[in-house]
């Protein structure tokens, strides 16, 4: 009865730890398909001056604004034909 239920348990423990590996491996294959979405988001919000600027960060916040202005002046210049 003892054996019997040692080897359950094991089998247990096996199973649920095998399955854990699994479901690690399957996560590691999705990473650069959401890494590769995330540098093509990055690439556009840089191109739209869309830049996530941080605290304190006056240069960034310099480089948005002469973007958001560039755009504004492109598309003011636009309307007036």
């Amino acid at each position: 009865m003892k054996q019997t239920l040692c080897l359950a348990v094991l089998f247990l423990i096996l199973s649920t730890s095998s399955s854990a590996i699994h479901r690690g491996k399957e996560d590691q294959e999705i990473n650069p398909l959401v890494s590769a979405t995330s540098v093509e988001e990055d690439s556009v919000n840089k191109l739209m001056g869309m830049e996530y600027c941080g605290e304190g960060d006056e240069e960034c916040l310099r480089r948005r604004m002469m973007t958001e202005s560039h755009l504004d002046y492109i598309y003011t210049q636009h309307h007036k034909h």
